[in-house]
């Protein structure tokens, strides 16, 4: 999902993984711990390599090795994970088909709003939705028909409101909305009883 020498936030990482169901728990300890463990085991293995290391040791940013990135020339419109990034002229729409489960978008300078509104309209599946610096500035109210979404992130978007709907993505678990626009969130939220994770505030540079 992630392209060469893209610097991926470990926290970020092992929540998509969370999302995803790759994580399997275990008496005693968190969903977060035990993915911690995975990414252990996988830097362990030279599989992943570590980029920024914190005071007390902890791994905060990784990268994928070379040897782990697949390139797909001839994308067929099936995918179950969906990754579009790089200002590549995608056929956004040649890729609207409803198995998607799990949408990132990285680095695009555009995102059309028909896309943006067919994947909340018509991806009945999608359990992940990562819009991570993506130029968006909104999100429709289909978003409360979305009853897989586990995870979605506006961090760093241009996104202001967030629709009441939302109290309808009754499996949200993570909700990210760090420096995006969102100044008030919609009573509605508490309605999220399996929110594990959320995030919500904003550097306004401009006050002093």
């Amino acid at each position: 999902m992630f392209p060469e020498d893209y610097d991926i936030n470990c926290a970020r990482l092992i929540r998509l993984w969370i999302a995803e169901g790759f994580v399997k728990k275990m008496q005693g300890i968190t969903l977060e711990e035990v993915a911690q463990g995975y990414l252990n085991q996988l830097i362990h293995r030279s599989l992943v390599q570590v980029d920024v290391v914190d005071s007390i040791g902890r791994t905060r940013s990784c990268r994928i090795h070379d040897m782990m990135l697949k390139n797909y020339p001839n994308f067929n419109g099936i995918a179950r994970r969906l990754s579009i990034q790089n200002n590549v002229k995608t056929h956004l729409q040649s890729a609207i088909i409803s198995q998607t489960r799990s949408i990132l978008i990285l680095g695009l300078d555009e995102v059309p709003n028909s896309f943006l509104m067919t994947c909340f309209a018509n991806f009945k599946l999608m359990k992940v939705m990562d819009f991570e610096g993506a130029p968006i500035d909104c999100i429709p109210k289909e978003v409360g028909s979305l009853f897989h979404l586990r995870y979605l992130s506006l961090k760093d978007t241009k996104v202001q409101i967030l629709p009441k709907s939302i109290g309808k993505s009754y499996n949200l678990e993570t909700l990210n909305l760090k420096n995006s626009l969102v100044y008030e969130l919609p009573a509605e939220i508490s309605g999220l009883c399996k929110l594990r994770y959320l995030a919500a505030y904003n550097f306004n540079r401009d006050n002093k």
